[in-house]
């Protein structure tokens, strides 16, 4: 057991990476930082699986979050999210808030506490393609549409 998992300066890539039994897995925060995760699994972390916080942009896709308290989350910060599973998170699958944004795309969130969360002036906004079922609470607060031109 670990305080954090991955913690980044200013640029990060991560592909094909367990990061699993950690305090909090993969911590991004910061303007000017960003990340982009491929092929990562983030699991049974004590709080957060995959935090974007403080302006800092994170991508991540074909991953999965799963037995974390909350699977993955945006604080005043953006996170895109694509072709992932978030399964089986305590609290929140997804959660978006303090002016977060997420974008959550032909994805499956299920057997979460909650599967998406907005709060405060935050955006989680979803495309069609999306899985959101099987939750205690599907979706909580104003979940809008992503359509990407």
């Amino acid at each position: 057991f670990t305080d954090r998992g991955i913690v980044v300066g200013e640029k990060i890539f991560v592909k094909d990476t367990l990061v699993k039994n950690c305090a909090l897995g993969i911590d991004i925060a910061g303007a000017g930082r960003t990340a982009v995760l491929d092929g990562v699994r983030v699991e049974q972390n004590v709080s957060i699986g995959v935090a974007a916080r403080n302006s800092a942009i994170i991508t991540v896709r074909n991953c999965v979050a799963s037995g974390n308290s909350v699977g993955m989350e945006a604080d005043n910060a953006q996170l895109n999210i694509e072709n992932c599973l978030v399964a089986n998170n305590v609290s929140f699958g997804v959660e978006s808030f303090s002016a977060g944004i997420v974008r959550l795309s032909n994805s499956v969130v299920t057997n979460n506490g909650t599967g998406l969360a907005q709060a405060d002036t935050a955006e989680l906004l979803t495309r069609s393609n999306n899985t959101v079922e099987g939750n205690t609470t599907n979706t909580q607060g104003t979940i809008g549409k992503y359509n990407p031109e």
